[in-house]
């Protein structure tokens, strides 16, 4: 990057892109933290969390996508990738589109299969016929995403430099990509039935859920009424608070479940909504246009380990647990490293600095010996340990040079000695 376009780095510029990245990366660490309870708690043999588990991995992708493709170009002020990379990008984040369409849905229908079959609602929604259904979506869109882009019938998404790059969709009136927008035949369907399918369906689960708390509220105060008059409001007191405790627990479940509803639903609604009014019916040219479609699309990614952190206890709970059972792994594996790494006896030095004191002859027994002890023992061989067997050898060996060098000279000065006399 260059000093001009340096200068062209505003406030705004800066600030945008830390907020949609720090968006990106908490939709990547909060979907693999939430994929992670998912599996180490068992919530897998329930057919809608098989569905939650592949929304998880699918904005996993979204946010990768958005980290290192669409706001990059927001503080660079230019496409920074080849177009290799970019058609790379696209497929990843078409896929991951597409798994998000079709599981929302499906989620959807899922929550209104069990609100208004409750019952029947296992002889509908199999575990297997769920899993199959998730299996299928991502085999068919990732082969038929591969076929599209070894096709080079694409149009890609690009982040646009008509915006000032604070936003992304297709680039018009540009030969950049000469290629066929096939994505809006293919797509656009997809897209229309799953907002009908959130329009029709999420209005009917919070009226039956509506209908249903109040329904159970009704004959929970109808037995408080009934004890309280039965009773003389004595010993039985507790049994009437217990039944009050049990209507308000019941309560703020059902209002945890229409919050978690209503805000996934205006979450994706808002996007939709923007989306298609800002590039399909009243496409707009203003900077808080593209910026507000830039966060409501990666606020979208968040909504999911967001809400089921805050509105359920028992995920939170566990998530604790998952995080400190892996704060003690990860003290423990380095204790463990640590203690191999520096374990090797002290001894060790003072017994070669005890050898080189000690003729060859001794000095080799000893390092036999030593030798011995040492395969004996159960230490782990260290590179410490390495470099001071290294060390003990040369020396010995430097010994037995100089003590040779020296009995020869003593056999010569004998000789010497006895030619003499």
């Amino acid at each position: 990057m260059n000093n001009d376009q340096r200068s062209l780095v505003s406030g705004l510029d800066l600030s945008l892109f830390v907020i949609l990245e720090l968006l990106g990366l908490t939709a990547i660490f909060g979907n693999a933290s939430l994929i992670a309870v998912l599996v180490k708690f068992n919530y897998l043999n329930k057919p809608s969390f098989i569905l939650l588990l592949s929304l998880a991995f699918a904005d996993i992708l979204h946010g990768i996508v958005t980290i290192f493709y669409f706001y990059p170009p927001i503080i660079l002020k230019g496409h920074y990738l080849s177009l290799q990379w970019m058609k790379i990008f696209n497929t990843i984040d078409w896929i991951a589109w597409a798994i998000t369409l079709t599981h929302i849905s499906a989620v959807c229908l899922d929550r209104l299969a069990a609100i208004i079959f409750y019952g029947r609602y296992t002889l509908l929604v199999s575990l297997t016929k769920i899993r199959y259904y998730s299996i299928f979506c991502w085999i068919f869109f990732i082969g038929q995403n591969i076929i599209l882009l070894l096709s080079n019938v694409c149009c890609m998404i690009i982040p646009l430099q008509n915006k000032e790059y604070y936003t992304f969709g297709y680039q018009r009136d540009n030969n950049f990509l000469n290629q066929t927008n096939i994505y809006i035949y293919t797509y656009t369907p997809l897209e229309l039935s799953t907002i009908i399918i959130i329009s029709i369906s999420n209005p009917i689960i919070l009226i039956q859920l509506y209908k249903r708390w109040k329904r159970k509220c009704a004959l929970q105060h109808a037995s408080v009424l009934l004890l309280e008059m039965s009773m003389k409001l004595g010993a039985q007191q507790s049994h009437i608070e217990l039944t009050r405790k049990s209507m308000q627990k019941a309560s703020r479940q059902q209002q945890r479940i229409v919050l978690q509803i209503v805000t996934v639903v205006a979450m994706f609604s808002s996007y939709m909504l923007i989306y298609y009014l800002s590039y399909y019916i009243f496409p707009f040219n203003y900077k808080w246009v593209a910026v507000l479609h830039s966060v409501s699309y990666s606020i979208t990614h968040i909504s999911n380990p967001v809400i089921y952190f805050t509105c359920n206890k028992e995920i939170r709970k566990q998530l604790f647990t998952l995080c400190i059972e892996l704060w003690q792994y990860f003290l423990s594996c380095n204790r463990g490293l640590l203690f191999e790494r520096y374990q090797f006896p002290l001894h060790t030095i003072e017994r070669t600095q005890q050898i080189r004191r000690l003729s060859s002859v001794e000095s080799q027994k000893r390092m036999q010996q030593s030798k011995t002890t040492t395969t004996t023992a159960t230490t782990t061989t260290t590179t410490v340990d390495i470099m001071i067997k290294l060390s003990t050898n040369i020396i010995t060996e430097m010994d037995t040079l100089i003590n040779f060098d020296e009995y020869e000279k003593q056999q010569i000065e004998e000789k010497q000695n006895e030619q003499e006399y």
